[in-house]
């Protein structure tokens, strides 16, 4: 029930999340095809055999593929946005190594007005900060680092 639930949204918004071929002939087939036939390296196009059956049945494909984006700046300016003050914001250090606060809240003011997604750089603090609370809560940098490299 899974596997057509994923199936029907990812070919929806034309995304491939799972292997979609999963049928014993097709695996056979496919063992029988020397993976040469399958690839145009100039074009860089792969997948010929399939391309070329299902060109029979339809004359262009209907959507380009795009990739997914998690939305981690819009999530930053809402709903995660106390735990980004709370857990980053708030703190002098994390894992032992000074943090320049007024730098640090200048930079997320700068997220906040939607001008800038810098989602890439104040997220995997937020992760850090989150995982150092977990797990080194009250220990010096020396002794988590000397942890994480054993």
């Amino acid at each position: 029930m899974v596997l057509l639930k994923v199936d029907r949204a990812s070919m929806y918004h034309s995304l491939e999340v799972r292997v979609p071929l999963l049928d014993r002939e097709v695996v056979e087939t496919a063992t029988r095809v020397d993976w040469r036939s399958c690839l145009d390296l100039a074009a860089q196009v792969g997948k010929l055999p399939l391309r070329h059956v299902l060109a029979r049945h339809v004359r262009h494909q209907t959507h380009a593929k795009r990739g997914f984006e998690v939305p981690m700046g819009t999530w930053l300016r809402t709903t995660l946005r106390p735990a980004f003050e709370e857990h980053v914001l708030a703190r002098h250090d994390l894992l032992g190594v000074a943090l320049d606060r007024d730098a640090l809240r200048a930079l997320f003011a700068r997220h906040l007005t939607g001008g800038e997604n810098l989602a890439w750089g104040l997220w995997p603090l937020l992760s850090l900060a989150l995982w150092a609370e977990r797990h080194f809560r009250g220990r010096g940098l020396a002794r988590a680092t000397s942890q994480l490299c054993q």
